[in-house]
C-alpha cells in the first residue's frame, strides 16, 4: 500500500519512482519467501498449478516475444519490465497467503485506511482552493500521487469494496470507522469529477446488490437484506447529494462555467458518440483497425504509443502523442494480437468462473465472503481497464495483483475444503511432483529481478532528467548548457514519457551550439527510436536552413509537416523555408492544409502573410485581401494588424528606393533578407543583428531600424527597443504610426503607462489600426 505515498522524488512522471519501489519489493519479497522457504513451500507448488497462473504466464511470455515485433526494442522492454514486476507481485503475494484467507480481514482494514486517509487530503485540497481557484484546475489537481486525477478516481473505486467488506464483517465500532472511509471515499469519488470512475462504481454497487439479493435467497431474513444494502445506497445517496451541494457552491465563486460541474451534470454528459467518450471511440477503432491488420501480432508490448500516431495526425495538434487507446483490452491486441487480447480477458473470466464456484462450494463463509468482495473490487478495475490503462500505472497494478492473489487463494481455499480423501491425496501427490518449491521459485525470482530492477531504475533517472530537460525545449533559445544535456540521459529508455525522441532532443541542444554533425548524427537515431512524429525531419530542415542547403531543407521540412500537418513549429518552419526558396506555390499548399485542420487559429494565417511578403518583397492587392480575410475571422489579433500594415506600407514602394552606395548594395540586401528571413523563423536576436548592420549602411531606410526594434520587442528587450523606434520618429520619414504604437505598447510594458498610452493614442492619429484595441485594454 505504500506505493500509493511514493512522490515522483524528481521524476517528470511519479510512476518511474514508483515502479523502481515496486520491483526493489518483489525482490525483497522473494529474499523473505526464500529465508522461510518451508512455510512457503505449498504455497509455492499450488500457485504453479493454477489455471490463472497458467494463463497470466502465457500472456508475460507472448508480450516477451512480441519483442521481435516491436516498433521500438527498447521501448519494449522498458515497458515488459513493469508487466514482469506486477505478474512477480501476484505470484509472491499467492504464495505468502496460501491458505492465509483469514487474513482478508486485516488486508481490508488497511486499505480502507488508506481509503480514508487518500479522501481526506483529496478533500482537504478541494476547499483549501474551493473560493480562489479556477474549478477546472482545482478538480485536475486532486491526484495525489497517482498521475491524474482519473487515475486517482479508479484507485479510490477499488478500495471501496474492501471498506465495504469491513463493514459488512465488523461489529458496530468497527462499522462507524469504516462508513466514515466509505462515504468520504465515495464523496472524494464524486467530486473528482471522472466519469469512468462514475461508471465503476455503479458496477461495483449493482454487483454487491446482487449478492445481498443471493444472501437473501438463502436466509429469508428482509432486515438482514435491508440492512446490508443500505450498508452502501446510504452512503452513496448522502455522498451524492453532498457532493451536488458542494460542486454547485464551487461553481458560484466562478466567474465562467468551465468543463466540469456537478455529479448529474457529468453524469448527464454520458454517452455512445465520440464527442460524448472524449474522443475514446476514435482511439478505439484506431485500435481495432491495427488489429485487423495485424491479428498475430501486433506492434509490440508498450509499442502502441508509437503505432497509434500515423491514425492521429489529423486530430491531435502539435506533437502530442496519444499514448494509450484507452482500453487495455484493445491496446493489448493491438500490441500482442487477437491471442494476447484473449489472454487478458481471459485473466477477468477466469477469476469470475473462481468467484461462482467457490460461492457453490462447502468453504466456510469468510472464504466466499473474500471471493465475493475481490472480484467486486476486480470489477471496478476492469470499468478502469476498459475506459482507461491502468495497466501502466503501478498503483493500479499493485491492486490488480492483490485483487487476484486474494481471489485465487479463496478459490484455492475452497477446492481444499471440497476435496476428500484419495482425490486430494493423487492431486497433492501430482502437484509435489510437477511443480518446483519455494526455494526454487525464489532464486529464480530474485534473479529475474535484478535485470528488472536496473530498468526501472535507469527510466526513474530518464524521467528525473526530463524534468529538467523537457521545460528548456519551450524556450526559444535553450537556455541548459550542451555539456550539461548531453550526458543527463541515461543509455535506456530512449523516448520521454511523451514519445519523443530523446536522442533528437539532445540533438537540438547540439544543433543549437552549431555542431550540425553530431546533431543529424542524433537525430538519425532519434527517427529510429519513434519513426512517426518526424521531429528529427523538423530539426534536420532547421539544420541545413541555417546551413544555406536550401533543397535539403525543404525535403526534410515537407517530410516532417505532411506527416504532421496540425504541428504548428512543423508548418513554421516549412513556410520559412519556402521563403527562403522564393516559392510561394509551395507556401500556399501549406497554408491551406494549416488551414484546413486549424482554421480557426491565426498563426497559419500570420505565418503565410509573413511568408509570401518575405518572398515577393512588397505588398500586392491579392496579399492585402488575404489580410482583410484573416482579420475579419480575427479582429483583434495584434499580429494579424501588423502584418497588414506591413502590406500596406510596402505596396508599391520600391526596395532599392533609398540611396545605397553602389558597393554595398548587394551587401545591403542580403543583410535585409537575412534579417526578415531571421524574423520569420522567430531568430530575433539575429534579425536584431542583421537589421542594425543594415541601418548602418543606409541611413535614410528607417524600416532597418524599425524591424530592429520588433526584433527586440519581441525579444522583451522593451529599452532597447526604445532607441531604435526613436530613431524612426525622429527621422520624421514614417508616417503610418507603427513605431509610436510598438513604442507605446513597450512603454506600458516597461509601467510607464501615461507615456505609453499617449503614443498609442498618436499612432491612432496617424490610422495605425492596431493601436485602438490596445487603448482600449490599456488605456482605460
Amino acid at each position: 500500500m505504500a506505493v500509493h505515498f511514493i512522490p515522483n522524488l524528481g521524476g517528470y512522471d511519479v510512476m518511474g519512482s514508483q515502479w523502481f519501489y515496486l520491483a526493489l519489493l518483489d525482490f525483497v519479497a522473494a529474499i523473505f519467501i526464500l529465508l522461510n522457504k518451508s512455510d512457503y513451500k505449498a504455497g509455492a507448488r499450488r500457485i504453479f498449478s493454477d489455471r490463472f497462473t497458467h494463463l497470466y504466464m502465457a500472456l508475460v511470455l507472448l508480450a516477451g516475444l512480441s519483442i521481435f515485433a516491436a516498433i521500438n526494442k527498447t521501448e519494449m522492454l522498458v515497458c515488459y519490465v513493469r508487466l514482469v514486476t506486477t505478474v512477480v507481485a501476484f505470484l509472491n503475494l499467492s504464495v505468502l497467503l496460501n491458505n492465509r484467507v483469514h487474513l482478508f480481514g486485516l488486508i481490508a482494514q488497511v486499505v480502507s485506511m488508506v481509503l480514508l486517509l487518500e479522501s481526506l487530503y483529496a478533500l482537504y485540497t478541494f476547499f483549501q482552493g474551493i473560493s480562489s481557484v479556477k474549478l477546472d484546475t482545482l478538480i485536475l489537481s486532486l491526484k495525489s500521487n497517482t498521475g491524474n486525477k482519473n487515475i486517482f478516481a479508479a484507485s479510490l473505486v477499488v478500495k471501496v469494496p474492501f471498506a465495504l467488506y469491513c463493514i459488512y464483517t465488523q461489529k458496530i465500532s468497527g462499522r462507524i470507522l469504516n462508513l466514515a472511509a466509505l462515504f468520504l471515499g465515495i464523496l472524494s469519488i464524486f467530486i473528482v469529477n471522472a466519469r469512468s470512475s462514475y461508471v465503476g462504481l455503479l458496477l461495483v454497487a449493482g454487483i454487491y446488490i446482487a449478492f445481498c439479493l443471493l444472501s437473501f435467497r438463502k436466509d429469508k431474513r428482509k432486515e438482514l437484506l435491508l440492512y446490508r444494502a443500505a450498508y452502501l445506497l446510504l452512503p452513496l445517496l448522502i455522498a451524492l447529494f453532498c457532493a451536488n451541494m458542494i460542486l454547485t457552491s464551487a461553481q458560484s465563486f466562478q466567474d465562467e462555467k468551465g468543463g466540469y460541474g456537478t455529479v448529474t451534470e457529468r453524469l448527464g454528459t454520458i454517452g455512445l458518440t465520440n464527442d460524448a467518450s472524449n474522443y475514446r471511440f476514435a482511439l478505439w477503432r484506431h485500435a481495432i483497425d491495427y488489429s485487423k491488420h495485424h491479428p498475430l501480432m501486433g506492434c509490440g508490448f508498450g509499442n502502441w504509443k508509437l503505432a497509434s500516431i500515423p491514425y492521429e495526425k489529423e486530430y491531435i495538434d502539435d506533437l502530442n502523442v496519444p499514448a494509450h487507446s484507452h482500453n487495455d483490452f484493445l491496446e493489448t491486441t493491438a500490441e500482442l494480437g487477437l491471442a494476447g487480447g484473449m489472454l487478458l480477458l481471459a485473466l477477468f473470466v477466469v477469476l469470475i468462473v473462481y468467484t461462482v464456484r467457490t460461492l457453490r462450494s462447502n468453504a466456510d463463509n469468510h472464504v466466499k465472503l473474500a471471493a465475493v468482495f475481490s472480484l467486486l473490487a476486480l470489477a471496478g478495475y476492469f470499468v478502469d481497464a476498459a475506459l482507461n490503462f491502468p495497466g501502466e500505472r503501478p498503483v493500479m497494478q499493485v491492486f490488480f495483483a492483490l485483487i487476484t492473489a486474494l481471489n485465487v487463494t479463496a478459490f484455492n481455499k475452497s477446492r481444499e475444503s471440497a476435496a476428500s480423501g484419495q482425490a486430494q491425496a493423487v492431486e497433492t501427490s501430482q502437484d509435489t511432483n510437477a511443480i518446483p518449491p519455494s526455494t526454487s521459485y525464489a532464486l529464480f525470482t530474485m534473479l529475474a529481478m535484478l535485470p528488472v530492477i536496473n530498468l526501472t531504475f535507469l527510466t526513474y533517472q530518464s524521467l528525473r532528467a526530463q524534468l529538467v530537460v523537457l521545460p528548456d525545449l519551450d524556450n526559444e533559445a535553450l537556455t541548459l548548457p550542451l555539456n550539461q544535456v548531453s550526458h543527463i540521459f541515461p543509455s535506456i529508455p530512449n523516448l520521454t514519457s511523451t514519445g519523443q525522441p530523446i536522442d533528437a532532443i539532445v540533438g537540438r541542444y547540439f544543433y543549437e551550439n552549431k555542431q550540425y554533425e553530431q546533431a543529424i548524427q542524433l537525430f538519425d537515431k532519434g527517427s529510429k527510436a519513434n519513426p512517426y512524429i518526424f521531429y528529427s525531419d523538423f530539426m534536420k530542415a532547421d539544420v541545413y536552413y541555417v546551413r544555406n542547403q536550401v533543397d535539403s531543407a525543404y525535403k526534410y521540412a515537407t517530410i516532417a509537416y505532411y506527416n504532421r500537418p496540425r504541428a504548428k513549429t512543423y508548418y513554421q518552419t516549412l513556410i520559412a523555408v519556402c521563403a527562403k526558396k522564393k516559392d510561394t506555390a509551395a507556401i500556399n499548399k501549406a497554408f491551406f492544409t494549416y488551414t484546413r485542420y486549424r482554421r480557426l487559429q491565426p498563426f497559419g494565417w500570420n505565418m503565410y502573410l509573413m511568408g509570401t511578403l518575405n518572398v515577393l518583397q512588397k505588398g500586392t492587392k491579392e496579399l492585402l485581401s488575404m489580410a482583410d480575410s484573416a482579420l475579419r475571422l480575427f479582429p483583434q489579433d495584434p499580429d494579424l494588424l501588423v502584418r497588414r500594415q506591413e502590406i500596406i506600407n510596402s505596396m508599391g514602394i520600391p526596395t532599392n528606393g533609398f540611396q545605397v552606395p553602389p558597393n554595398l548594395q548587394s551587401t545591403y540586401q542580403q543583410l535585409q533578407a537575412a534579417g526578415k528571413d531571421a524574423f520569420g523563423r522567430n531568430d530575433f536576436n539575429n534579425a536584431a543583428l542583421y537589421f542594425v548592420k543594415a541601418a548602418s549602411i543606409s541611413s535614410e531606410d528607417y524600416s532597418n531600424n524599425e524591424n530592429a526594434a520588433i526584433s527586440y520587442f519581441n525579444m522583451k528587450e522593451y529599452a532597447k527597443s526604445i532607441v531604435y523606434f526613436d530613431k524612426v520618429i525622429e527621422s520624421k520619414k514614417a508616417s503610418d504610426g507603427k513605431s509610436e504604437f510598438f513604442k507605446g505598447a513597450a512603454l506600458i510594458n516597461l509601467g510607464k503607462k501615461a507615456e505609453g498610452c499617449a503614443l498609442l493614442q498618436a499612432a491612432k492619429a496617424k490610422g495605425y489600426q492596431a493601436a485602438e484595441a490596445i487603448i482600449r485594454s490599456n488605456c482605460g
